[in-house]
């Protein structure tokens, strides 16, 4: 954004610079494709001084979308070439691309989950906050290439916050991360003008009450971040956030501990050639620094090598989030042996045999109908 808007450096170095760091943004985090219909409605829509809405066409913007778009597919035709890419299907269920029909659970579950971390006005109130005083240059910028720092800003996080609330996979806050700082900055540029732009008088006062909104809002998010750290898993943190799952397990910092126990142990007490399954086995592999399998994904296991030394880790997820099925908990009871327990980490040693055994001890998800323990969140 600063780049597109700097009006120190020149026009051609600003779509050149400015189109390739898009293309590059966009190829390392899908939504951020939005930022080019961002800036083709922040450069060439323009509202005039009599309040009518003037359309230009502006190639340089058009230049800048089009260098950024194509980095982007390049990026994507890369991706597509290696043999174990990720598939159409699955490229469109994990970006939204996929399945267009409107969804209204979903969006209602979207719209919850954005309430529930602020309401609508406070984002509407920090917009406005930008454009309380106009520039002084306001009648340069109407003729302007670019737009203002702030009029980007706020349609990117528009733009942004739009397509989350319709097009995000999961109702999950990390998807909006781009245009909630959007907003951010929007409502730091406006705390900047209270304190600066007022007439004098009371300078003071109102530096220092904007710099304590400034310290109030770090304070804030420290305390979650240091929660999340507390638990030892920030996916446990986001279920229990999503109300899909209640958990406990944090008193006296015994989360953490008993996670670095039995990373510990899977990584320095199990043979080198150990096969490890679990699920959502992320921060194990991260741990661990070892493959882990994940147990929901069967289709990556290798279903023909045969292993001797294999280890089921049930996290503390099991029992809250995630539930044995009756016939897993018989298999496991007849074929599996307890070699480990750590807190809430029960480590199963496993028969011989190859990854299909994988079949046999599925776990299932508390908000899946028809299990016996399901509590159905709509629209996931």
């Amino acid at each position: 954004m600063h780049v597109w808007t700097a009006q120190s450096a020149s026009l051609g170095v600003r779509v050149v610079s400015g189109g390739l760091l898009y293309g590059l943004a966009a190829a390392s985090r899908f939504d951020l494709v939005l930022f080019g219909p961002a800036v083709l409605m922040a450069s060439c829509l323009r509202v005039a001084p009599s309040g009518r809405l003037d359309v230009r066409l502006n190639p340089p913007a058009w230049a800048f979308v089009l260098i950024g778009g194509a980095v982007f597919l390049l990026n994507q035709w890369l991706m597509s070439l290696p043999a174990d890419a990720i598939s159409a299907e699955k490229f469109g269920a994990s970006t939204g691309l996929g399945g267009w029909a409107l969804n209204y659970p979903k969006l209602l579950n979207h719209w919850a989950t954005l309430t529930t971390f602020a309401p609508f006005s406070l984002f509407a109130l920090m917009a406005v906050s930008a454009f309380w005083w106009a520039p002084e240059s306001a009648a340069e910028t109407a003729d302007s290439k670019t737009p203002r720092f702030e009029s980007l800003l706020a349609i990117t996080g528009l733009v942004l916050l739009a397509g989350w609330l319709f097009r995000a996979p999961i109702p999950h806050l990390r998807y909006a991360f781009p245009a909630l700082f959007c907003f951010a900055a929007l409502g730091s540029v406006g705390l900047q003008q209270v304190a600066t732009e007022l007439p004098a008088n009371g300078v003071g006062r109102r530096s220092l009450l904007c710099h304590l909104i400034g310290l109030a809002c770090v304070i804030g998010s420290i305390g979650t971040t240091t929660r999340s750290l507390v638990m030892s898993d920030t996916d446990y943190a986001s279920w229990e956030w999503s109300n899909e799952m209640p958990y406990d397990y944090f008193r006296r910092f015994e989360a953490v501990q008993h996670q670095a126990e039995a990373a510990a142990f899977l990584r320095e007490g199990l043979p080198p050639d150990a096969r490890l399954y679990s699920y959502v086995p992320y921060a194990l592999r991260y741990l661990t620094e070892r493959p882990v399998v994940a147990v929901d994904r069967s289709a990556q296991a290798d279903r023909v090598a045969h292993h001797v030394n294999r280890y089921l880790v049930l996290t503390p997820a099991v029992g809250t989030y995630l539930y044995l099925a009756p016939d897993t908990a018989s298999w496991l009871k007849t074929n599996a042996r307890l070699a480990k327990q750590i807190g809430r980490y029960s480590i199963y040693q496993l028969p011989p045999g190859t990854d299909a055994d994988l079949d046999n001890v599925k776990l299932r998800r508390a908000n899946y109908l028809g299990h016996p323990d399901s509590k159905p969140w709509f629209g996931r």
